[in-house]
């Protein structure tokens, strides 16, 4: 996990629960994503507009990847080995190459990306577009955006996705009206808005059919039952 405060990445032992090894950042590490086959764990720094790149095995900084302004997400596509970053202030998405370390495309989006996730049977990335209140969904073997989705009005503020491959569902949380919003990634449409105070973090398990967000303001997790 990032702690973008004191620009660090905690390694925690799935099994005992205890943080195992503390990694010096970059400043303000604010998101990250692990290949676990190629054993590369990759953080985005908001403040250096870099992703730096771990060795998963020995927690050492492999490389340092100049991507756009105040990434702020990222994800990881393990079967095409593609790294997909938003950027906050430059309204894109770098695509990275895992094999190389490159970028290999820069993908404008909407107004203030942020939660980015990937649909891998879909071959599909979807992004939380902030100021824009909208998804946009890319197409990865073209690298363009073929669809935005509407999801808020102009109160909202969206922060975070998490997509459910099984049910091809996606949730999105929404900070500013506090919920999330699922959307049918089927047919681009909000089927439902789930209340959620000061909605920030999301991340969905198919096996619990369960997507637990975190409250900002309020220190709570909320889970919520998949759409299936």
């Amino acid at each position: 996990m990032t702690n973008e405060a004191d620009a660090s990445v905690s390694v925690i032992d799935e099994a005992t629960g205890t943080v195992t090894r503390t990694l010096h950042e970059r400043e303000a590490p604010r998101a990250v994503a692990a290949d676990p086959a190629a054993r590369k764990v990759y953080v985005a720094n908001w403040l250096s507009h870099t992703v730096s790149v771990i060795n998963a095995a020995t927690g050492a900084f492999t490389r340092t990847i100049t991507v756009g302004m105040e990434p702020s997400g990222i994800a990881v596509d393990h079967a095409a080995r593609t790294v997909y970053v938003t950027n906050f202030e430059s309204g894109t998405v770098s695509v990275i190459d895992e094999a190389t370390g490159t970028v290999t495309r820069t993908i404008p989006v909407g107004a203030g990306p942020g939660g980015v996730a990937v649909d891998h049977a879909a071959h599909a990335v979807y992004v939380a577009n902030q100021f824009a209140h909208t998804v946009s969904v890319i197409d990865e073997a073209s690298g363009t955006v073929t669809r935005t989705i509407p999801v808020g009005g102009t109160d909202s503020a969206l922060y975070d996705l998490a997509v459910d491959p099984a049910a091809h569902t996606g949730y999105v949380t929404d900070y500013g009206s506090g919920a999330v919003a699922v959307i049918n990634l089927a047919t681009n449409t909000v089927i439902a808005r789930v209340p959620a105070a000061s909605a920030l973090g999301v991340a969905v398990d198919p096996a619990r059919r369960a997507a637990y967000v975190t409250g900002f303001l309020t220190g709570i997790v909320s889970v919520i039952q998949l759409c299936r």
